[in-house]
Order: structure tokens, then sequence, then C-alpha cells
């Protein structure tokens, strides 16, 4: 039974000792950097890849609902954006679409023929609500009163999508600005 315990003590200490033997005896210089390792491959074509949509902002679909419905034919609806003046000031792009009832999406301003002839449109800026100043969008509808009841009423819906300068240099989006809301979904990568 001592041999045991003694035994037990002995492997004990003998662990302690090659412990320590291992953290005092691992200190010191490191060793040569090597040779710096071939560059990585380029893209297709030899071209470097284009930068993904990590800085784009899409709103989720917002369903209108008039802030105030100015007279029968003009109502708008604000959309607060925090720093949207900044954004777009430095090169950004704010795009505004609409869907319909029957899922039509609409890249803003538009004009419809239907309904007696509807506009929609946005701005972005700065707005005083009750004299409090905010920053976003107005969205507005111009039209007859049947038609800015019908918007609301039958779940028309909007959605902004803000790209950053970069990316909007990148994509060509700077000088030709997408057409439809297919390419537009198609070209930053964002969903539907």
């Amino acid at each position: 039974m001592k041999t045991k315990k003694t035994l037990l003590k002995n492997i004990f200490l003998f662990s302690i000792g090659i412990c320590l033997s291992l953290a005092l005896g691992c200190s010191g210089e490191d060793g040569e950097t090597g040779l710096q390792g071939p560059a990585g491959k380029d893209g297709a074509d030899g071209q470097d890849g284009q930068d993904g949509n990590a800085n784009v902002i899409a709103s989720e679909w917002i369903d209108i609902e008039w802030t105030e419905k100015v007279t029968a034919e003009w109502a708008y609806m604000d959309i607060p954006v925090e720093g949207i003046m900044e954004y777009v000031e430095n090169g950004g792009i704010a795009m505004m679409y609409l869907k319909t009832a029957d899922t039509i999406i609409l890249g803003l301003p538009f004009t419809s023929s239907f309904e007696g002839g509807s506009s929609y449109y946005f701005r972005y800026g700065k707005f005083s609500t009750d004299d409090v100043i905010w920053e976003g969008f107005r969205f507005n509808m111009q039209g007859h009163g049947t038609a800015i009841n019908v918007a609301q009423s039958l779940d028309y819906a909007v959605r902004y999508v803000l790209v950053p300068a970069n990316m909007a240099q990148a994509n060509g989006m700077a000088s030709k600005m997408p057409k439809t809301y297919e390419e537009t979904v198609s070209l930053l990568g964002i969903s539907y």
C-alpha cells in the first residue's frame, strides 16, 4: 500500500517536472519569416470580383398608411430614415418602388393612366412635422380621391433601396439606373 502511494507521488512529481520543463524550455526566439506566397487568383477574365452588397440598404415592404390626406387628390406618407441626406450628398443613390395589390412592382416616379391618371413619386430630405425636424422619405400620390383611397385599402406598399456611392460607381448605377425592379434585384443581389 505504501509503495502504491509512493509510486503515485513520484508519477505526480514527474508530471509536474515535465510540464515545467516544457513551459520554461519553449521560450526562444521566433524563426525567420518565410517567403511570400503566390498572389490569389483573379475573378473571371482576369478581373477582380465585384464588391458585395453588404452596404446596400433595402427596406422591407412598407404598407401605405397616409400620414396626411392633404386634399381628396393628394396624400403623402412619411418614412423616417436617419442620415439619408448625408448618404445621398456623399454620392449614394436612393430609389423607391411601389407594389400594387396585384403584385406589379413599379419604379418611382410613375404616372398611371389607370384610375384617372394617378402620379406616384417620392422625395427625400429633411421634413418638419409638428415642429420636429426629421430625415427620410416622403412618398406622394396625386390623383383623384378614389385612387388615394384605393392605394391604402388594397394594401399597396413601398420599398426603398439605398446604394452606397462606391457600389453605384462600381456597378455603373451612377450613370445608368436600372429600368425595372427585377434589374435592381439582380444587379444588387437583394431579396425580392
